[in-house]
């Protein structure tokens, strides 16, 4: 409650709810135009998609500030800490177990696998696509480290994992294919990002590396790339 009542919180949380609020009002205004001229829902659709809308807009802000007044802050000390204290097969081994963990906790990754299980009639099970997805996470966030410590350029790992993509996809059946892809979208998702981006700006901090913006990014990149590659495989599994 004491940092909430700081000015900082004051001031995250105004900046928050009007991000928020541009966000959500363009969807608004086009369905409630949409009502108006050649799609109308009735006086009690449209007071549930308004009603709906608020809560949507007041949970979206509160996640987004509780990511910010705790996920990230913890990211970026503990990747600040970590390399002090573990060394760096410590670094590696607990940015990787988080960064697996921020995953499976992620929301967008559970209605992914959700929407998959109920569209491949249980045929896929929502398990092991998740876990599949973590684990190519997992593995690209390690390269991205390791492109960090050994000052690799990000093209040398991207421009073969997506040349290894679009040479698997010619192997597998089209719905792993299109799940795939999907896959890379959900992981750049709200939980994700900024708490694996903090926790990569504060081992970066504390590298001594040169250059520190660009090693702090193209990490998003990486990330997108690993789940469309182990869902690839896991496609080649069931074929």
């Amino acid at each position: 409650m004491e940092r909430l009542a700081a000015p900082n919180g004051r001031e995250m949380a105004r900046s928050i709810g009007r991000e928020v609020l541009v966000a959500v009002s363009p969807i608004v205004a086009l369905v409630v135009i949409l009502h108006l001229t050649v799609a109308p829902l009735g006086a009690e659709g449209l007071g549930r998609f308004l009603a709906g809308s608020v809560l949507v807009a007041l949970g979206l802000a509160l996640f987004l500030l509780g990511v910010n007044l705790g996920v990230v802050p913890l990211g970026e000390k503990v990747g600040a800490v970590l390399p002090s204290k573990l060394g760096a097969a410590g670094v590696l081994g607990v940015a990787v177990l988080f960064t697996i963990v921020a995953t499976l906790a992620d929301p967008n990754v559970q209605v992914l696998a959700s929407l998959v299980d109920t569209a491949s009639d249980g045929e896929i099970s929502p398990l092991v696509l998740v876990a599949f997805v973590a684990a190519g996470v997992g593995v690209f966030t390690l390269l991205s480290l390791l492109r960090v410590f050994f000052q690799i350029p990000v093209g040398w790992i991207l421009l073969p994992a997506y040349a290894l993509a679009f040479v698997l996809s010619a192997f597998v059946e089209p719905r792993f294919l299109s799940v795939a892809f999907d896959a890379g979208g959900v992981t750049t998702g709200p939980l994700i990002v900024p708490f694996v981006m903090a926790l990569n700006v504060g081992i970066v901090s504390v590298l001594g590396v040169r250059d520190r913006v660009s090693a702090s990014f193209g990490l998003l990149a990486m990330v997108f790339v690993g789940p469309i590659l182990a869902v690839l495989l896991l496609g080649l599994l069931y074929s």
